[in-house]
């Protein structure tokens, strides 16, 4: 499981880029404006959406420009980790030990090399123009992370050598706008290099508390990621989730999965699930996420749900949690404040 947001911020590249996406993005079921940007995606369904929208494309250099458009906010936590570690080398690291929740789609792995210290992305499986895409969106997004890390807390964190597992293209104009650096081509693999000494400079913005605290969100997230799917219910369950609001009809799901909404049902059932179960399943979650983490009124939260009523949404949350929305909330707030 990966988080939405490296396919909300690539489809927002592409639209800005020209391209339409939305004939894609209703082919699989997705409509942007209600994506919940906490939700996860399954990877090979990512895959999937990205590798028909890729086909869109007229630039062959889409990916390096794309991965300059991935900031340290969209992030999260992981930059906030990254920020507080001791220097650049602990950073990196962390990045490798945590990159399940990052958008990468790349394996990446550290590799000292005499005075330099790399960073490697082994190929994905993914052939063709996809394959380079990602490639070079990996690069280009790890990079402008460095360059943001670097920039925001001051320690000179240069690029000594880039390399690219393709030949090398006929117009660099974007390689050396993205990568300001020497380049190779060719290479069995993506690689970013660096002066190892310029990697154990004492990061300003060390702190071994906050480093624990972003550590934790971190290990949820990805414990989070880790978590396989199993069955027809619990992929509608993860589909469901994606929609921040205005979940869909039975009959639209069973359309995203290429069945008619009986067999949907049949389905289910066969799996001791229902498709009313899966819903109350996803608003409870959402509703407990809303009453933790926003001051959003009650009347607000429960309209985003899709219920008509607040009085609707009161007695759902009750037989759900035992606890009115209001009860609820009260007891998250006491139970964070120390």
């Amino acid at each position: 499981m990966r988080s939405i947001l490296g396919l909300v911020y690539t489809i927002d590249a592409m639209k800005n880029m020209g391209v339409q996406t939305d004939a894609v993005l209703h082919r699989h079921g997705i409509e942007l404006k209600k994506i919940d940007p906490g939700a996860f995606i399954e990877r090979d369904r990512e895959l999937a959406i990205l590798n028909d929208l890729v086909l869109l494309l007229d630039d062959p250099h889409a990916g390096i420009s794309l991965g300059e458009r991935f900031g340290l906010a969209g992030y999260g936590p992981f930059s906030m980790l990254l920020m507080t570690c001791r220097h650049a080398l602990e950073a990196c690291e962390m990045g490798i030990y945590y990159q399940k929740i990052t958008y990468l789609n790349s394996h990446l792995s550290l590799q000292r090399e005499g005075n330099s210290i790399a960073l490697i992305f082994a190929p994905t499986t993914v052939p063709g123009k996809l394959g380079r895409f990602l490639m070079d969106k990996d690069i280009s997004g790890t990079l402008k992370l460095v360059r943001d890390i670097s920039r925001n807390i001051g320690v000179e964190i240069n690029l000594k050598e880039a390399f690219f597992n393709y030949p090398t293209p006929a117009d660099l104009t974007t390689y050396f706008r993205a990568i300001n650096s020497p380049m190779q081509f060719g290479a069995n693999e993506g690689k970013l290099v660096f002066a190892a000494n310029e990697l154990t400079h004492p990061f300003s913005s060390a702190n071994s508390t906050a480093f624990k605290l972003y550590r934790s969100q971190c290990d949820a997230l990805l414990k989070t990621s880790e978590a396989e799917p199993i069955g027809l219910a619990e992929n509608v369950r993860k589909h469901l989730s994606l929609c921040v609001y205005n979940i869909p009809s039975i009959s639209e799901v069973a359309h995203t999965f290429n069945t008619t909404e009986r067999t949907l049902r049949r389905k289910l059932s066969l799996e001791q699930s229902s498709y009313q179960k899966l819903v109350d399943q996803v608003r409870y979650e959402k509703a407990k996420s809303l009453l933790r983490q926003s001051a959003s009124p009650i009347e607000q939260i429960a309209d985003k749900l899709g219920y008509r009523e607040p009085a609707s949404f009161n007695h759902a949350f009750s037989r759900w949690s035992g606890l009115s929305p209001s009860a609820f909330r009260r007891q998250a707030l006491k139970d964070t404040t120390p």
